[in-house]
C-alpha cells in the first residue's frame, strides 16, 4: 500500500512539474454574477494562457458555457433532493477536484471554497502555486454560521498569492489575516468592450414598455434586492426628493417580490413618477442604459453590519459609469473615494434614508452640473476605471509570478 501511494505521489508529482497550465477552480457560477472571473480568464486565454475552469453548476447552464469559447467544466450534482447521495456525490466531485489540483503548477481559486482542498495538495506538493481570487471578504466574527468564514479563517496563509477587488480591502486583509505582502487588486470593472450602445433611440423605453421623459431626469436602478440592499430603503429615499425625476428600476427579483415592492411604493411616493419592472436581458439594458441619466446603488453599512459590505466592490458601480451615468451610492470607502475623485456624483453622508435623498436632489437639481458629471463618470471609466485600464498591469504581474 505504502509502495503504492509513493508511486502515485511520484506520478503527480511528474505530471505537475511538466504541466505548465492554469487550472481555475471557481467557487460561485459567473455567468449572471461574479462576473471578475470570466474576465480574468479571458484575459490569460488573450495572453496565450491555457486556461481549464472547473465550475459548480447546473447541467441546463453547461450551453451557456460553452457558448464563452472558453474550457469550462460544469460539475453536476444530481442528487439536490437526496441529502446521502447529494453528500457521496459531493465527495466525489471534491476528490475529484483535488486530482486536479494535484496535477497542475498553477493553481486559481475562486473564494473559499476550495481553501481546504488547496491546503492538502500543498502539503503534499508545498512548492504548488495557489492563487486565491477573493471577490468576497468572509469573516468569523460576520458570519459565524458560516463555512466559507471557517475556510477563511483557517486557511487564508496557504495561497503564494492572494487577489482582492478593491485596495481598501486588500488592505485590510491583509492586516487581518496577516499576509505576507497586500494582495493584488482587479476590480469588479468591466471591458470597454462589454460595452455597445444600441443604435436605436428609446431602447430603454421599449425595455420599461413605456415613453420615457426627454425633459426630466431619470434615475435608474438596476440589479437585484435583499438583505445588503434592501430597495424598500432606495423607495423611501426617491419618496422624500425636491427635484422633479423619473425613477426606473429593473430588478432581478421573484414576480411576488416585485408586486409588493410596486405597493410599496404606491403609499410611499406620491409627487413623482416611476416604474418598476421584473428582470430583462442583461446584454440589452447595458446597451440602453446609457439614455438614464442617474445611476443609484446602496449598500449602507446599517442594511448588513459586515466588514464585506462596508468594502463593497459592485460591478454595477462601473457598469453605470461605462453607460455615462452620474451616479448616487451609500458612504462605502471605495465608492465614495471614486465619486470624490472624479465628481461623477455625490454620496449619503450617513447611513439615514434623508442623507441618501439628500444625494439624489445634489446630483439632479442642477443640469448643468448633472451634464458635467455624466461626462466625468464615462471619461474615467475610459480612462482610469474600465478593465483594461484598472486590470491589466496587474494581470501582468500574477502572470510573471507563475513560474517563479
Amino acid at each position: 500500500m505504502e509502495r503504492h501511494l509513493k508511486g502515485l505521489f511520484a506520478y503527480l508529482k511528474k505530471g505537475c512539474m511538466k504541466n505548465n497550465k492554469v487550472v481555475f477552480i471557481s467557487g460561485n457560477p459567473f455567468l449572471s454574477a461574479y462576473s471578475g472571473t470570466l474576465y480574468l480568464i479571458q484575459e490569460l486565454l488573450n495572453r496565450n494562457i491555457n486556461v481549464r475552469t472547473f465550475v459548480i453548476g447546473h447541467s441546463h447552464e453547461k450551453n451557456n458555457y460553452k457558448s464563452l469559447n472558453i474550457n469550462v467544466v460544469v460539475l453536476v450534482n444530481p442528487f439536490n433532493a437526496l441529502k446521502l447521495f447529494r453528500k457521496v456525490f459531493s465527495f466525489i466531485i471534491k476528490l475529484r477536484l483535488l486530482i486536479v489540483i494535484l496535477m497542475h503548477k498553477n493553481v486559481i481559486i475562486s473564494e473559499g471554497h476550495w481553501l481546504k482542498l488547496a491546503h492538502i495538495a500543498r502539503t503534499i506538493f508545498p512548492k504548488k502555486k495557489i492563487i486565491h481570487f477573493c471577490q468576497e471578504l468572509w469573516l468569523t466574527e460576520d458570519h459565524s454560521w458560516s463555512k466559507q468564514a471557517i475556510a477563511f479563517n483557517k486557511y487564508s496563509n496557504v495561497p503564494n498569492i492572494v487577489i482582492d477587488v478593491n485596495k481598501e480591502r486588500a488592505l485590510f486583509r491583509k492586516q487581518r489575516f496577516s499576509l505576507k505582502k497586500v494582495p493584488y487588486v482587479l476590480l469588479n470593472t468591466v471591458p470597454k468592450e462589454s460595452f455597445k450602445y444600441a443604435e436605436e433611440e428609446n431602447q430603454l423605453g421599449l425595455l420599461a414598455g413605456c415613453q420615457l421623459p426627454k425633459q426630466l431626469p431619470i434615475l435608474l436602478y438596476t440589479g437585484g434586492v435583499g438583505l445588503e440592499k434592501p430597495f424598500e430603503r432606495i423607495i423611501d429615499a426617491v419618496s422624500q426628493v425636491s427635484t422633479n425625476i423619473f425613477f426606473l428600476a429593473f430588478l432581478n427579483t421573484s414576480d411576488e417580490t416585485l408586486i409588493q415592492l410596486r405597493s410599496y411604493a404606491k403609499e410611499r411616493i406620491k409627487h413623482i413618477e416611476y416604474s418598476f419592472h421584473g428582470p430583462v436581458d442583461r446584454e440589452k439594458l447595458l446597451s440602453a442604459t446609457h439614455e438614464a441619466d442617474i445611476g443609484i446603488i446602496d449598500y449602507a453599512f446599517s442594511n448588513q453590519k459586515t466588514t464585506n459590505q462596508l468594502y463593497c466592490a459592485p460591478t454595477k458601480f462601473f457598469e453605470y459609469m461605462a453607460s455615462g451615468l452620474a451616479i448616487v451610492s451609500s458612504n462605502n470607502p471605495t465608492l465614495a473615494s471614486i465619486i470624490d475623485e472624479g465628481f461623477i456624483g455625490a454620496y449619503a453622508a450617513d447611513d439615514s434614508i434623508k442623507s441618501l435623498t439628500d444625494a439624489i436632489d445634489k446630483v439632479s437639481i442642477d443640469k448643468t452640473k448633472l451634464t458635467e458629471m455624466k461626462h466625468n463618470s464615462r471619461s474615467n471609466f475610459l480612462n482610469k476605471y474600465c478593465y483594461e485600464a484598472a486590470c491589466f498591469k496587474t494581470i501582468e504581474s500574477i502572470i510573471s509570478e507563475f513560474n517563479n
